[in-house]
């Protein structure tokens, strides 16, 4: 099997070097780029190439279709963009096709197939109402409740719009407009035909505010199906923001894989009553979240607070939860989960003095038994003042150089204090400085002030850390869930 693969890979290396392998690509852009887009009436068209093309086989594919037949224009290139510039101004509220079909030569003897066919509207926002969007959309299978919207790019006239706006089944309709005239949200009175093919359409009679009549008659069509089956949950998993601001669900993970930077989506295998499952979804313990729709069946329950490092949550979604139809689901949906965010964890704690250290274990954390350090070990410093000792905890996880304020708040839960003797001839030690290692998983503490005692009078220390909050939690949301603490005997020597 090894001598095959060594063959094929020896192949590959021929091919390319004889360059029968080209893994080239022509990219293609173009004004107007988007369906249905409106340019102005003087506007030159373009084409724009990735690298040098045969001009003339590139002209020839370049075709404007008006309302009369094919626009003749001028040609011309800037670089690698090829220009189109029709005789006569474009129609203002006339329909356009921008062909560019057929085959392209690249200099470098390269053939690339292009096929682009997009329509646009002569003028501009402010002399065309076109139709932006409109729900639902063609061919899709609704219920005998779903409404009809539509979205214009200009207010319109909706006494015009009412009069002549129809649907096939007819039926009595209810007409909702937003503010500004240009969204129109329309209702059956009681209900669509059931198990009927709806058409709908908008005549060029129908004008905008000030008079200009769409620029084409609009029409579609979609299907009325009454449902009665219970709605299913498709997905409950964690969701993320992603850099163009809309949530995608993590659909290969489960709600233990979830974090901090995560929310959690839900879906559903059909559309849901968006007030019914607000009401009915909870999570324990609370987290001050809320529940945003992203279509009719898809929603992202929106935390308000992180989660908490080795905490246990709990999501019901309660059988009051309905379809757009009204069904509802069968029995309350239940689940149990734990966050994948770890608690802070101390793996070791290490006292440093002259010339040694020891380490302190687990084992040794939490209890009152002293730890006693060596008889002849020695403080750093010269002075009183100056006797110290340094502490170097190592953690199971590890903080990011930039959350300063997260390594500051984690430094003010340790400490140490002077327990024996009680005497104002002595004091418990101050931290001097911290500095943390690279990798972030690793701390070194100096304390300053220790005393020296004499055999007959010892002296015992408490070291520390007590159990953290969100405030010093790392980035991944884990901090230290219970106080960790040692005692010493520090019957240091004179340095």
């Amino acid at each position: 099997m090894k001598s095959i693969n060594y063959l094929l890979f020896f192949s590959f290396l021929i091919l390319q070097s004889c360059n029968i392998i080209d893994l080239t690509e022509l990219n293609v852009s173009y004004y107007p780029s988007e369906r249905d887009q409106i340019i102005k009436e003087d506007s030159t068209l373009w084409v724009s190439f990735s690298e040098e093309v045969n001009k003339d086989d590139a002209e020839e594919l370049l075709q404007l279709v008006g309302p009369n037949g094919i626009i003749e224009g001028d040609f011309y290139w800037t670089n690698t963009k090829l220009n189109f510039k029709p005789y006569q101004s474009l129609i203002t509220g006339y329909r356009y096709n921008f062909k560019y079909q057929g085959e392209l030569e690249t200099s470098s003897g390269l053939n690339f197939s292009v096929n682009s066919d997009i329509p646009f509207y002569a003028g501009t926002n402010e002399s065309l109402p076109v139709l932006i969007d409109y729900s639902p959309f063609s061919g899709a299978i609704t219920n005998v409740y779903e409404p009809i919207k539509f979205k214009f790019s200009k207010a319109m006239n909706t006494k015009l719009f009412e009069e002549y706006f129809s649907v096939n089944p007819s039926s009595e309709l209810d007409f909702s407009w937003d503010d500004d005239k240009t969204t129109v949200t329309i209702s059956p009175n009681k209900k669509w035909t059931n198990l009927s093919l709806l058409e709908w359409k908008l005549p060029t009679k129908i004008t905008d505010s000030t008079g200009e009549p769409l620029p084409i008659e609009y029409s579609d069509n979609f299907l009325i199906q009454l449902d009665t089956t219970s709605p299913e949950l498709m997905y409950i998993v964690p969701s993320i923001l992603n850099t163009t601001g809309q949530y995608s669900a993590l659909t290969n993970l489960s709600l233990e894989d979830v974090e901090n930077s995560n929310d959690i989506y839900i879906e559903f295998d059909e559309g849901i009553d968006f007030s019914s499952l607000s009401s009915a979804f909870s999570i324990t313990p609370d987290m001050d979240g809320h529940i945003k729709q992203l279509s009719n069946s898809k929603f992202v329950y929106i935390k308000g607070n992180d989660f908490e490092p080795d905490k246990e949550y709990s999501i019901t979604i309660e059988k009051g939860m309905t379809d757009l139809s009204g069904n509802k689901i069968p029995a309350d949906l239940n689940f149990t989960f734990k966050p994948n965010i770890p608690p802070i964890v101390i793996e070791d704690i290490s006292i440093i003095y002259k010339g040694g250290n020891i380490s302190i274990s687990d084992a040794q954390f939490n209890s009152t038994k002293l730890i006693q350090m060596p008889a002849s070990f020695t403080y750093f410093g010269s002075n009183e003042k100056d006797y110290a000792l340094q502490f170097v905890i190592t953690i199971n996880t590890s903080y990011l150089e930039e959350e300063i304020l997260a390594k500051q708040n984690l430094i003010q839960t340790i400490g140490c204090e002077l327990t024996f003797p009680q005497s104002q001839s002595y004091s418990s030690p101050y931290l001097y400085n911290s500095n943390w290692n690279a990798s972030g998983n690793s701390i070194t503490l100096e304390f300053r002030g220790f005393a020296i005692a004499t055999n007959d009078e010892p002296i015992y220390y408490k070291f520390n850390m007590a159990s953290g909050s969100s405030s010093s939690a790392n980035k991944s949301g884990s901090y230290l869930l219970d106080d960790v603490y040692f005692y010493f005997n520090a019957q240091g020597m004179n340095p």
